[in-house]
């Protein structure tokens, strides 16, 4: 099935850039420190720490949030459980750039610099078929801390409805990649699953400038809660996000032959 492979190439995507960028960053600051420490010069490049400090600052988050959660509340309705969550709205900005921090920075990195050659184009290109499962993480760890607040089962989906009527186009396309429809959303055979097309759905309006909702196209059964400040928002930013990315990308080309054109008029005046 299409859907089934999809999923694990954007799960195999997402751990390799992410392992590299992270992996690579350790590695020029361990050898950064060790030139410093026989003598040499500290010659490191802030990115990689920048890199490495998304991801330990969410850990640090993580250790000062969860105490705060535990037994707050075990009787919230949906609505109270929503206002409650937007309490910890830091701890999933946190958890946005502990995810998305490694994968972006790389591609901003090289737009920047204009360092960009065929394998820099490729790991960019992997970065952005990987971002909605970094998403998916995002949304997984607001799940956590909505069970932990309620002392509950996780519910991945309660922030998320399931729509039962399809437009003609949204219908195709799922039939096409043999995304299975549930007749509830309890009834979801993968909520990570769900999730993930959900976030390639976003991605997919991003970067087609809403295409896929102007015809009706789509590729997943779910839709967000609206009323929700805090879901919204996250769509918002991420879609926003995801276009400037998409962006950044498809001008890599341009932005490397711009550079060379001003490096050569530098080296003839």
């Amino acid at each position: 099935m299409i859907s089934a492979t999809f999923e694990i190439v954007v799960v195999f995507l997402f751990l390799a850039v992410f392992s590299v960028s992270f992996c690579t960053s350790v590695f020029q600051i361990w050898r950064a420190a060790v030139r410093r420490v026989q003598g040499g010069a500290w010659d490191l490049d802030w990115y990689f720490v920048a890199i490495v400090a998304c991801v330990l600052q969410f850990v640090l988050v993580v250790i000062w949030v969860d105490p705060a959660l535990v037994g707050q509340a075990s009787d919230l309705g949906a609505d109270e459980l929503t206002s409650e969550l937007a309490g910890f709205v830091p701890a999933v900005i946190s958890a946005v750039i502990a995810t998305v921090g490694p994968i972006a920075l790389p591609i901003a990195r090289a737009f920047a610099t204009a360092r960009i050659d065929r394998l820099t184009y490729l790991f960019s290109a992997a970065s952005i078929v990987s971002l909605p499962f970094a998403l998916v993480l995002v949304t997984l760890y607001l799940s956590y801390l909505a069970a932990t607040i309620t002392q509950t089962p996780a519910d991945y989906l309660f922030m998320f409805s399931l729509q039962t009527d399809f437009p003609a186009c949204r219908q195709t396309l799922i039939d096409f990649i043999g995304l299975p429809v549930p007749q509830t959303l309890a009834a979801t055979p993968s909520e990570a699953a769900a999730l993930l097309w959900f976030w390639v759905d976003m991605s997919l309006a991003a970067i087609l400038l809403d295409f896929m909702e102007i015809y009706g196209c789509g590729v997943s059964y779910l839709s967000h809660d609206s009323d929700s400040f805090l879901v919204s928002t996250l769509v918002f930013a991420y879609r926003s996000f995801a276009s400037v990315m998409f962006a950044a990308v498809l001008l890599m080309p341009l932005r490397q032959m711009l550079a060379a054109r001003a490096d050569a008029g530098e080296r003839l005046s």
